[in-house]
């Protein structure tokens, strides 16, 4: 029988396992980071869909013709519910005048952009976007 030269004996069965261990919890961190980052961005696009509904109601409004009743009294009314958009979600506009705010001849619209189904998967649904802007009435 030859033996070994030193140096050369090899891994033992625990050093393998032991490695073995190691490797799969760090590849179980990084499915977990994948998963937590997928979910993310999902909320990331549900927000900006929002944000821009929030925008172009807000556009909107503020083009309406000066004599439009909204926008000589204060008022608090719905623009829009349930604008379904592909992969963002399903939403409701509300919108909100106050005249003569914060100067007189000055009409404050706030517009509220609420996800109306909650998105998918288990983060439920984003925070209402809120935007303001301001009109002068003449």
């Amino acid at each position: 029988m030859t033996s070994k030269p030193l140096g050369e004996q090899g891994f033992s069965l625990i050093e393998l396992l032991i490695a073995i261990t190691i490797l799969s919890i760090g590849l179980f961190a990084v499915a977990t980071m994948q998963t937590v980052a997928i979910s993310n961005t999902a909320v990331s696009n549900r927000m900006m869909t929002a944000t821009d509904l929030a925008n172009q109601a807000m556009e909107d409004i503020l083009c309406w013709d000066p004599s439009n009743a909204a926008l000589n009294a204060s008022a608090a009314d719905s623009y829009a519910n349930g604008i379904q958009v592909t992969g963002g979600g399903t939403f409701n506009i509300t919108y909100t005048t106050t005249i003569n705010t914060p100067a007189i001849g000055t009409t404050r619209v706030d517009i509220i952009v609420t996800e109306q189904t909650g998105g998918s998967g288990t983060n439920g649904p984003i925070s209402p976007i809120r935007i303001t802007g301001f009109r002068k009435v003449i």
